[in-house]
């Protein structure tokens, strides 16, 4: 793709920068390799010194390997931990400003998948960017290994990991005895105009399975199936889990929806419980083990 004027002066100007101030930078060496989410191999010759994220995820993660100083930017979304609200923003999650990103003069942008058209302009412009996509438990563990390595924390990522795979080890042997007839049938709930939940291969899913339930679409062909009404009261869930915040958002008045039906079993046995987003929808975070032990609680309060 051809370059625009202005394009083509900011790339010269980011590769000046660079020469005069001779910082740190990823490039292709013999050192270390790290392989991001597009199969995109890194060489890593110096640690970053300067680290813009764009995502909550990643932000979370970067904090938890000691980066405070290095990271220069984060998106209007990332607000964990409170340090990362005092953070210079660089726009939002899915439209981030390209313009704030080149003037902070990264070393290394740090992204997901949902921002290929960012991510393929600033590598055109010569700014190094590494991106995660992991939509599983494991491979959120997989990508806190990989965050590490690009960023040269490479033994930090790995206690951290080694300290998260403990505690989910400690949630599946509560549960290894578990009859398939004790596991609640669940409705994972993300949206409600229309009814949004989740399938195979996300997240949410895998938090279901894991901490002891049955995903009521778990047979479901795509990642997020939308259901009518009817269908959920149809399917008659033993417990619906519903993904916002805390409070002041849809799901409080979701709560009283569902209490409606009286007769749903999960309303007659008082199992319509509500999730902070934050902790099972930031894949890649340390925190989605937090968000495991929850919904194992949910689930399981006898075993919890």
């Amino acid at each position: 793709m051809k370059l625009s004027r202005s394009d083509f002066l900011v790339k010269v100007s980011i590769i000046l920068t660079a020469l005069i101030l001779k910082s740190a930078a990823i490039c292709y060496s013999s050192s270390l390799e790290v392989q991001d989410a597009r199969g995109k191999v890194f060489a890593l010759s110096h640690p970053p010194q300067r680290i813009i994220s764009l995502s909550p995820a990643i932000t979370e993660t970067l904090f938890a390997l000691g980066l405070d100083r290095e990271i220069v930017g984060v998106t209007n979304l990332c607000d964990y931990p409170a340090k990362a609200k005092k953070k210079m923003k660089v726009g939002s999650y899915i439209h981030p400003n390209v313009e704030k990103i080149i003037a902070l003069q990264p070393d290394l942008v740090l992204s997901t998948t949902h921002t290929s058209l960012t991510t393929e302009r600033l590598e055109q412009l010569g700014i190094s960017v590494f991106v995660i996509n992991p939509t599983t438990l494991k491979a959120s563990m997989d990508s806190i290994l990989s965050v590490g390595k690009i960023t040269g924390k490479a033994e930090e990522a790995a206690e951290i990991v080694a300290r998260l795979n403990q505690r989910i080890k400690a949630v599946t042997v509560r549960l290894k005895n578990l009859k398939e007839e004790d596991k609640p049938f669940v409705f994972w709930q993300i949206g409600s105009n229309p009814l949004v939940t989740v399938g195979p291969g996300t997240l949410g899913h895998d938090l279901i399975v894991l901490a002891g339930g049955r995903n009521i679409v778990g047979n479901a062909l795509i990642e997020y199936p939308r259901y009518s009404l009817e269908a959920i009261l149809y399917k008659n869930p033993e417990v619906i889990i519903i993904v916002g915040m805390i409070e002041g958002d849809y799901s409080t008045d979701e709560i009283k929806r569902w209490n409606k039906w009286e007769n749903l079993s999960a309303v007659k046995n008082r199992r319509v419980h509500r999730i902070d987003l934050n902790l099972v929808t930031r894949r890649g975070s340390p925190r989605v083990v937090d968000g495991l032990e929850e919904v194992a609680h949910i689930l399981h309060p006898e075993l919890f």
